[in-house]
């Protein structure tokens, strides 16, 4: 086993660490920090509550799928272990399976025990820096707890099938706890390698663990028979990941990169910067300049970060926050070579593994700060001082001087890169509460169309099953999953809410569109608002909603039918200068609604 002791607490006479008195005004720290800790767990507990849907949607067809095997009796190993995309999810399976045979799937359980999950990874990654730099107050840890789980992030929550994301966070934040113990025993590192295996399996990017556990174990100097041990487990684990693995299942062209590196570049730097999913356009070449600058500037404070922690080496707990900037830009990356040739609109859904180049990156230079202020305050007053007076100084005294101020320099950078990071993480949870609130009830009322064309399948056209529950599938596949689901009883179709469904029936009008502005445009001063509408039965309003700088699923225009659709008018001089996401939403007479797909537009008046 490895024993590292240059954190340990120096022992007195007796054995026992002599305990300082606490300061008054830290005990008071540390009880607000518990209170925010307190707090933000109960939002996320909230914010699952108020917005999660029993519905199943998409991806999750694949999961009624496996219930299916499992209820005629054919279910085996190679149906869990079987790709999803470019993913192995069986350890998801083998969730789903316990839901499926104990709640009937119930979605909203499977969104609840993702958010459990991640507030879970987050205490883990908090709880393992904490440990390793005893002396800084609870209260600095804040910031990554309202950073991981602010509404934006918990989103991703809400899609019960992002559970297998999760597994990976909690696969990554678990081996980490257990890989950086002063005392890494053989049950520990056995741990942190049962936690990466968790995480590989349940979804690509948790074979990213391995290399980021390795960072940390090279950081905290452990023995080359320790870190062969990871290396041989994770190699073995890539391995049987990639036994008899297709390779085109994932749907993109890898060679998409070679052809258009700028693009590349600019889709890697807006997935960094694009923490709190901003709107952007689905058009061909479309992105965000804010998020492109965010991220290209998060990114070299990030790289700040890993060589400041990297120079740290063992003490303190930077080598944490060194191990998720290393998975998460290794994630971006990866998503960068996958998805670019998708557009930047599909680029705001992998917020959640951004997030981790952020925390890794504030918890790299979390080591002492108050102390690095006093002491790159003392040397540059120092240096005048030298400089001031430098006529008067011996040689060797000059000399002195002159080899103090690189490190003065670097620690100076590293203290404004910290700064700007503070900066930048207190604006995106800002943002990031707002538009993950109106995210999340744009959700709610997308599932509300889900679940009634889920019922009402039979009388919806293959456009509108595609539409509504599955973009890319094929209708006779989703049809297949939906007939088994009502047999199996399987979340939705286990509740009181199909009776009321079928009685209303399917609503025409589900089926809308913006017809203008194009996405993609941009637009200034007044601005024509037309939407398209399938039927009228049972309409009450059409509306038009916008998100962006300042309005969160706010109403914009209510329209009036023409001839040449229904339109309305927007006046943009009143909002600022930006990119909008805009929605037709018809509203029932019930007072139940249906959106349309987001179109994006940029305001730019003078």
């Amino acid at each position: 086993m490895d024993v590292l002791t240059d954190d340990a607490p120096l022992l007195s006479a007796s054995g026992i660490a002599p305990q300082a008195p606490r300061n008054p005004l830290l005990r008071g720290l540390d009880v607000a920090a518990l209170a925010i800790f307190l707090l933000t767990f109960a939002a996320a507990m909230w914010f699952v509550h108020t917005f999660a849907s029993n519905v199943l949607y998409y991806d999750q067809w694949s999961d009624v799928n496996v219930l299916q095997h499992a209820h005629a009796g054919t279910l085996s190993l190679g149906t869990l272990w079987a790709q999803h995309n470019e993913n192995r999810i069986f350890f998801p399976n083998l969730f789903v399976l316990l839901l499926g045979y104990t709640t009937h799937l119930n979605v909203v359980l499977e969104d609840y025990l993702s958010a459990l999950l991640w507030c879970l990874a987050t205490a883990l990654v908090i709880i393992a820096h904490k440990r390793r730099s005893p002396r800084i107050p609870w209260i600095f840890y804040c910031p990554v707890a309202l950073l991981f789980l602010m509404p934006v992030g918990m989103a991703d929550a809400l899609f019960g099938f992002n559970l297998t994301w999760y597994l990976v966070l909690v696969g990554l934040a678990g081996a980490l706890f257990f890989l950086d113990r002063e005392v890494l025993t053989s049950a520990g590192l056995i741990g942190g390698v049962a936690l990466a295996v968790l995480g590989s399996y349940s979804s690509l990017q948790g074979l990213l663990i391995w290399p980021a556990g390795l960072m940390l174990l090279y950081l905290r100097r452990r023995s080359l028979r320790t870190m062969l041990v990871w290396i041989g487990a994770g190699i073995a684990t890539t391995i049987l990941y990639f036994a008899n693995f297709d390779f085109t299942a994932g749907g993109s062209d890898n060679s998409y990169i070679f052809s258009h590196p700028s693009a590349t570049a600019k889709f890697f730097f807006s997935v960094i910067g694009n923490v709190v999913d901003a709107p952007v356009s689905a058009a061909p070449g479309a992105g965000n300049r804010d998020d492109l600058a965010i991220g290209i500037i998060m990114f070299a404070i990030a790289i700040a970060a890993l060589v400041f922690g990297i120079l740290r080496g063992r003490s303190g707990g930077s080598p944490i926050g060194v191990s998720l900037i290393v998975f998460g830009l290794l994630f971006v990356a990866s998503v960068a070579i996958g998805r670019t040739e998708l557009g930047l609109a599909s680029a705001g859904r992998y917020s959640t593994f951004a997030l981790t180049i952020w925390a890794g990156s504030y918890l790299a230079f979390l080591d002492h700060p108050i102390e690095r202020f006093m002491t790159v305050r003392a040397r540059w007053t120092q240096i005048a001082v030298h400089r001031r007076h430098a006529g008067r100084l011996t040689q060797d005294e000059d000399a002195l001087g002159a080899d103090r101020s690189p490190s003065v320099v670097w620690s100076t950078v590293t203290m404004v890169a910290g700064a700007a990071l503070v900066a930048l993480i207190a604006g995106q949870v800002l943002v990031g509460i707002s538009g993950g609130l109106a995210a999340a009830r744009g959700w709610k009322g997308a599932e509300a169309n889900i679940a009634d064309t889920s019922v009402n399948i039979g009388k919806a056209s293959d456009a509108m099953v595609q539409t509504q529950l599955g973009q890319n599938l094929p209708p006779t596949f989703i049809r297949e999953m939906v007939a088994a689901a009502r047999a199996q009883r399987l979340s939705l179709f286990d509740t009181a809410a199909v009776a009321r469904l079928e009685h209303e029936g399917l609503f025409p009008t589900l089926v809308t569109s913006v017809l203008r502005p194009v996405d993609g445009s941009t637009v200034s001063g007044v601005v024509v608002l037309d939407a398209g509408v399938g039927d009228t039965q049972q309409l009450k309003a059409v509306e038009f909603r916008a998100t962006g700088p300042g309005l969160h699923d706010q109403v914009i225009g209510t329209s009036t039918q023409t001839l040449y659709g229904w339109i309305s008018r927007w006046d943009t001089r009143h909002v600022a200068n930006g990119y909008y996401a805009i929605q037709s939403v018809l509203v029932r007479t019930d007072g139940t609604t249906g959106s349309s797909t987001p179109i994006t537009v940029r305001v730019a008046n003078n």
